[in-house]
């Protein structure tokens, strides 16, 4: 379910950073995203919780955190009210399923099954109640014997009714005409079987099988001999459908009994999944209010967070990807000026470039600028009169309205730098230190010109051109190719027209491998390394093609034994070059004293 958290005044102040604290922002989203700029928002907001902007940011976290438990409460009684209609509900469901149980047959009465074709169907004795009369010759003529016998039995017994007083007065019927109703179970049920005792007691095969079932008809057990012929066939054949409908009854039973178990485990797994609903709809409430709790804590928490985020973003410094932030190239373009401008401060005044011509003074023309690193070139007077007069009221510098001193001619330069990013580098802070230092020269030669050209390029095993980004995402890996790296500054260099030609190699080792002729990275061999370094060094010096006259400057950091230094010498020997041995903390001051003097 998606929240919608208060819609609150926007922010009644501003943040206003300080140059450190900027290099400490910019510094802190570089290196961690979403996680170093929360952790400078606390930070921001504790150093200046008792300035003006304190108070101001209290007062918004108080209103913010008035509406949100407001908005809180409210969510919590809706998820509550939700919780119990819903097990009504449930409940509801559940009861009526109950109600649909089936119950056992405690009696006859309760079931149908006053149709004897099922019950004659599985009684041998009663499936001949059902057939017809005798088909054969012989069945048919002892039928009809049989029938006159009992005719005649019949109206002897009549005569002696009459004659001894039995029965006098009564209205017999005809015996024969007679159907065969049957009154069981008490008078609860009868049937009538369609068919006369006689007839009957006509048929050889109900006879036969009569006769099976009692033995015979005088002086068996199991007939009373007290009674007739018809009498007990009568009473047999009573007791067969008495038995065969307390078979179905119980068999009615069983079936009803198993609906029944059925219906029990249905009940219970519709109890049981009632009961799990109740259970996961319960955490889902308790999730979605701890989740709303969480999003209105942000919000009040983290108001200078969003705010710097939202500058940041404005300014072209981040772009958002999902919930993190990410880093643009802008913000490593002002991260490498704010480096830059820190060491500044700190070099010596005055001096001439080491390494380099002395440059040429170029001609300026006063112009709007182009790009942010003109900005060191502002003419002050006449962007304030062109803010003042396009933008009036507005206390902010926009871009449209800088002017800047442009250097129409010029000695052009063209800076190389090679960075070492192999596993050695991982150690004492040197990559880090290697990456700050080529951001802030990079920045110190576009600071000069803007049309001199500066190129980077890392190096481990492999050599590759990178770009700010590239430098400050890259990690320590693999062997040192300085060979590799040297001959793509040639290469460079060989399409470069500027007058002055740099190439700055930073590195911890000895060369541990080189590119052959095909391209291939190689590792090992160092002595085959370190010849392959040493042409390529010789290559820039004049070229293989003659006239490049690069100059390399090469920083060794923190040698390990004499092997190092002894390395390096012969390359800067080889290329006509220089070699810088310093360390980590003292490597940017070194570099940046070397290109600016």
């Amino acid at each position: 379910m998606e929240v919608h958290l208060p819609d609150c005044t926007e922010l009644e102040f501003r943040i206003t950073l300080s140059p450190e604290e900027e290099e400490e922002l910019l510094q802190e989203i570089a290196r961690s995203g979403k996680e170093g700029l929360t952790r400078f928002s606390e930070r921001y907001s504790a150093l200046h919780k008792q300035d003006g902007f304190g108070i101001n940011l209290q007062r918004y976290r108080d209103r913010l955190e008035k509406q949100a438990s407001k908005m809180l409460e409210k969510r919590r009684r809706a998820l509550t009210g939700q919780e119990e209609e819903r097990k009504l509900g449930q409940f509801r469901e559940l009861d009526e399923f109950r109600k649909q149980r089936p119950h056992i047959l405690a009696d006859l009465d309760r079931i149908e099954i006053m149709d004897l074709e099922r019950i004659i169907e599985r009684d041998e004795l009663l499936k001949l109640v059902g057939e017809d009369g005798p088909v054969t010759l012989w069945e048919r003529i002892h039928g009809w014997f049989l029938r006159a016998y009992l005719r005649i039995r019949i109206g002897l017994r009549r005569i002696l009714n009459i004659l001894f007083g039995k029965r006098k007065g009564l209205a017999i019927e005809d015996e024969k005409r007679k159907k065969l109703t049957l009154t069981l179970f008490g008078g609860r049920t009868k049937f009538n079987l369609g068919v006369s005792v006689s007839e009957l007691m006509s048929r050889p095969r109900f006879r036969k099988a009569l006769k099976q079932e009692l033995g015979s008809f005088e002086g068996s057990n199991r007939n009373d001999v007290s009674l007739g012929p018809e009498e007990n066939a009568e009473r047999l054949i009573r007791q067969h459908i008495e038995a065969g409908m307390k078979r179905e009854l119980r068999a009615e039973k069983e079936r009803r009994e198993e609906e029944i178990l059925k219906h029990q485990e249905e009940e219970t797994k519709l109890q049981e999944k009632i009961e799990q609903s109740q259970k996961e709809e319960k955490l889902r409430h308790e999730e979605e209010i701890r989740e709303l709790r969480e999003k209105l804590r942000q919000k009040t928490e983290d108001p200078v967070r969003k705010l710097m985020e939202k500058n940041l973003v404005e300014l072209g410094f981040i772009q958002q990807e999902g919930n993190d932030i990410i880093p643009t190239s802008s913000l490593l373009e002002r991260f490498a000026d704010l480096i830059f401008q820190k060491e500044l401060k700190a070099l010596p005044q005055g001096g001439t470039r080491s390494g380099q011509s002395q440059r040429k003074l170029g001609i300026y023309e006063k112009a709007k600028m182009r790009s942010v690193f003109e900005e060191s070139r502002m003419d002050i007077v006449t962007t304030l009169l062109n803010t003042r007069i396009n933008h009036p009221g507005d206390r902010h510098i926009h871009e449209d309205d800088i002017i800047v001193y442009r250097e129409e001619s010029a000695v052009s330069s063209h800076v190389v730098i090679m960075f070492d990013k192999s596993s050695s580098m991982e150690e004492n802070e040197r990559m880090d230190a290697a990456k700050r230092t080529v951001m802030a020269l990079y920045r110190a030669v576009r600071r000069q010109k803007e049309k001199d050209r500066i190129d980077i390029i890392g190096f481990d095993t492999r050599v590759s051109l990178m770009d700010l980004m590239s430098v400050w995402k890259s990690e320590p890996g693999g062997f040192t190719n300085i060979g590799g790296a040297l001959r793509t500054a040639r290469m460079l260099f060989e399409d470069s027209k500027a007058d002055i030609k740099i190439a700055y190699l930073i590195t911890d080792g000895l060369p541990e491998a080189y590119t052959d002729e095909k391209g291939n990275e190689v590792a090992g061999e160092p002595k085959i390394c370190l010849e392959h370094a040493l042409r390529e060094a010789g290559g820039l010096a004049g070229g293989f093609s003659g006239g490049l006259n690069a100059q390399l400057i090469m920083i060794l950091l923190e040698p390990e034994d004499e092997t190092y230094v002894e390395a390096g010498r012969m390359i800067v020997e080889e290329a006509q070059g220089r070699l810088i041995i310093t360390n980590p903390k003292e490597l940017m001051h070194e570099v940046l004293s070397d290109y600016l003097g």
